[in-house]
């Protein structure tokens, strides 16, 4: 609620009243037949289909510029789902991609893509601070809450539609089941910025160039070193007008 008008009480009675919601075992059935996909739905089960909606049209998007034999090109489905062609402008044709590291504002790491999609999960645009608890819009099926491990998970697939699908499974994940899920599925390229400041990068297929100033002691030292440097110039200078002075008096 973004008015925050329930009291803490109340908020932890509807929180209560999800907690009960019973989770219906294999509640989707799809089946394969002649070549067509069939699901059926137990009663009681609803589909949301937000986490792949972006990358569905995105993708749609590509196969039209891909007919009509375009090359340059790069689709913007929101900030979260990425498409991209060949870049015209740069060397290699490749795209320079930052992320937008939600805790480091001077992180200005990129990875160079082209040919592929790029999708990202993450609580920095909608979420809520309710009586000390960040709550946002990705839920764990099994706990029925917003997990906090992470603030930003992105994935690069060569599948718009299967990469929505795999950011909003891998965010509600604990490291560990994560870690798992990644090697027995075949993800290969994703970084995710936890929400304790650390970062898990794992990229088999692009470039990732780090571009980031992390380190409080080297970035101390330099701008003491160019302090200093400014300060001796200006004390150079100083004292030479000041003998130049003299020297005119005498």
């Amino acid at each position: 609620d973004y008015n925050n008008k329930y009291t803490e009480e109340e908020l932890n009675k509807k929180i209560d009243n999800i907690l009960k919601i019973p989770v219906i075992k294999d509640g989707i059935l799809l089946e394969e037949e002649e070549g067509k996909y069939f699901v059926t739905i137990k009663d009681g089960v609803k589909i949301d289909l937000g986490a792949v909606a972006k990358g569905y049209i995105a993708s749609l998007v590509n196969d039209y510029f891909k007919s009509k034999n375009l090359t340059f090109y790069n689709i913007l489905g929101s900030d979260s789902s990425l498409i991209y062609g060949e870049n015209y402008y740069r060397e290699g044709n490749v795209y320079n991609v930052r992320f937008n590291n939600p805790l480091d504002a001077t992180d200005k790491s990129y990875v160079k893509v082209k040919n592929t999609s790029i999708t990202t999960s993450g609580d920095t645009v909608q979420h809520r601070v309710l009586y000390g608890n960040l709550y946002h819009h990705l839920i764990s099926p099994k706990t029925k809450r917003p997990e906090n491990n992470y603030r930003l998970l992105t994935v690069i697939h060569e599948d718009p539609i299967f990469g929505e699908a795999l950011t909003t499974a891998m965010f509600a994940m604990d490291e560990k089941t994560l870690k798992e899920f990644t090697e027995e599925n075949g993800v290969e390229d994703y970084i995710i910025f936890k929400s304790n400041g650390d970062i898990i990068e794992v990229f088999n297929n692009y470039e990732f160039v780090i571009d980031r100033n992390d380190d409080p002691i080297s970035s101390t030292l330099i701008k003491w070193v160019v302090i200093s440097v400014v300060v001796i110039f200006v004390a150079g200078g100083l004292l030479l007008i000041t003998k130049e002075k003299k020297d005119w008096r005498w």
